[in-house]
């Protein structure tokens, strides 16, 4: 048992089910001592919706190597989650050959009320939430949301 469990880079989000959910609170919770801290970060409903996500291109180079990297989302408004489907060519300068990789993402968008409650279940309480990176409160602009919780101890009301 630990004092403070984090879960960072999204991994919540790649959580898309109830039941996976549930199941990684209670994995957090199972490993915490009693008021342990959980921290973890999400795809925040809100935010996503308000600013739906777009198909987007990333291009890297140096003097070896260039990457192109097309990220194209899918959205499936009634499981709240958006697949995102990367395409990446890797190119060798020297010799002219192009590698291509594709990979999909499912990626889970949450809601305060379903993630208070999941968590609840599981005996923490939310300390904080805000938006990650800025520390502005959640809202329709907040695509990245933070939570800090607590595990409630035996006096607590568990």
């Amino acid at each position: 048992r630990f004092d403070a469990v984090l879960s960072l880079f999204h991994v919540i989000s790649y959580q898309q089910t109830n039941e996976d959910l549930k199941a990684a609170f209670k994995s957090a919770s199972c490993h915490l001592k009693p008021g342990g801290v959980f921290i973890f970060d999400c795809w925040y409903g809100p935010g996503v919706l308000t600013d739906r996500p777009v198909m987007r291109m990333k291009e890297l180079e140096d003097e070896k190597i260039s990457v192109t990297r097309i990220a194209q989302p899918v959205m499936h408004p009634n499981e709240n989650v958006v697949d995102v489907n990367y395409l990446v060519f890797v190119r060798d300068k020297l010799s002219g050959d192009v590698h291509e990789i594709r990979e999909t993402h499912t990626m889970r968008y949450l809601f305060l009320p379903e993630i208070q409650q999941m968590l609840a279940d599981e005996g923490f309480e939310i300390l904080m939430s805000e938006e990650w990176l800025t520390g502005r409160p959640l809202g329709f602009e907040s695509w990245s949301a933070v939570f800090v919780c607590r595990k409630l101890e035996a006096g607590d009301g568990l």
